[in-house]
């Protein structure tokens, strides 16, 4: 796959039920969660990254305007919108106008994850020859996750709150796990407490401004 590139679809259409509001939206050292997680991507190597947000929240658009470019493209989802909408959404989009191998499948709560854990991600994929990709940390899987577009049947086949973890359970032999040295790769945004928690790795990681 020498020459290529991986794109990312960036998940943000979520519902953000246990937290009690719209969790993308809260601040993370002067920047929202969304634009943290949408900056990482756009440090990496990627050739792009598709931004799925739901059309419904007026917060999102303005930074679609603020954020969108050349290499990050926003797309809009209708209300309800489970996670097997959102992203048939944004790997439609990818599939449509990219000439993407593989397609990254990244969730905007985890704004931790970095771009060299993305480049660890893409170069291992690119040069494995497997059609899927999964970053494990201490033997536990994680995210962001690279599916072939190879699979693109199987993902437009999806429904309801599902996403991409079934596609990779029923074809374990084409699975690469890539080990990485942070728990990054598990840490989500689900709870108010956990926003602390992240505040204070991406102060202690010096990256804040």
């Amino acid at each position: 796959m020498a020459g290529e590139t991986v794109h990312a679809v960036l998940l943000a259409a979520g519902a953000s039920t246990r937290m009690g509001r719209e969790k993308l939206l809260m601040a993370l050292s002067g920047k929202t969660v969304l634009e943290t997680s949408l900056e990482n991507h756009l440090r990496s190597s990627l050739g792009g990254v598709c931004v799925v947000v739901p059309g419904w929240i007026e917060g999102f658009k303005e930074i679609a305007l603020r954020s969108g470019g050349h290499r990050a493209v926003f797309v809009e989802t209708e209300e309800p919108c489970e996670m097997s909408t959102s992203l048939k959404t944004g790997w439609s989009w990818v599939r449509d106008n990219t000439g993407s191998p593989g397609i990254m499948i990244s969730l905007a709560d985890q704004p931790l994850v970095g771009p060299q854990t993305i480049d660890l991600l893409v170069e291992a994929y690119l040069a494995s020859g497997r059609a899927l990709c999964v970053p494990t940390f201490q033997g536990r899987r994680g995210h962001p996750v690279i599916i072939g577009s190879g699979f693109d049947r199987d993902i437009m086949r999806l429904e309801g709150d599902r996403g991409a973890r079934e596609i990779i359970a029923r074809s374990p032999e084409e699975v690469l796990e890539v080990d990485v040295d942070s728990d990054e790769v598990l840490v989500d945004l689900d709870r108010i407490e956990d926003l602390d928690t992240i505040r204070s790795r991406i102060k202690s990681d010096g990256r804040a401004p």
